[in-house]
């Protein structure tokens, strides 16, 4: 049997990548960083540390979705609650996750409303959740509708109750604060 140490490296890299990365990471990404000819390789390669990861029951779990061709590195839900004060910020400041969480826990809900909440900085808060794929827009009349999308949930998990109520707290600090300069 002979050993092909190239893809033993590209699959080095592939789980580094993912370790590494805070957040998703596309198969374009995995494809070019570790040489790998194809998102058909990428995917087999995924398949191949997802079920290595399942099989040694670790608190990791090499997640991805291949109708958005993204992947990452998590901690499995049923330790996240224990560890994730550890973690670093989402990658949003703190006006985009108030802005984010006015949305999850209104949604579906017009763009107007979050503005009238959150204040004329909210346009670039969807814009840049819109662009990163974490809401969708829906033109409705004069406004938009806004709803998270399935990539939201695959960022942030499926949500604890304590969870929930930490986004619930964030939109009802949101709407309290309507109308006040935001300095986030």
């Amino acid at each position: 049997m002979s050993i092909d140490f190239d893809r033993i490296e590209q699959r080095k890299l592939v789980e580094a990548t993912l370790f590494m990365a805070p957040k998703t990471v596309s198969f374009e990404y995995l494809r070019s960083n570790s040489g790998l000819a194809t998102h058909a390789e990428v995917l087999s390669l995924l398949k191949e540390l997802k079920k290595e990861y399942d099989s040694q029951q670790t608190v990791l779990e090499v997640y991805f979705n291949e109708e958005s061709k993204e992947a990452l590195m998590r901690v499995r839900l049923p330790y996240l609650d224990k560890v994730k004060h550890l973690a670093s910020e989402s990658g949003f400041n703190k006006g985009v996750q108030k802005t984010l969480a006015l949305i999850a826990y209104r949604q579906p809900v017009k763009q107007s409303e979050i503005i009238k909440y959150r204040n004329n900085k909210a346009y670039d808060h969807i814009k840049e959740l819109d662009e990163k794929g974490f809401i969708a827009r829906e033109h409705k009349g004069r406004s938009y509708i806004l709803r998270t999308t399935k990539k939201f949930l695959d960022y942030f998990g499926s949500f604890s109750e304590e969870q929930k109520k930490e986004i619930q707290e964030k939109a009802k600090e949101a709407i309290a604060q309507a109308g006040q300069p935001d300095t986030d």
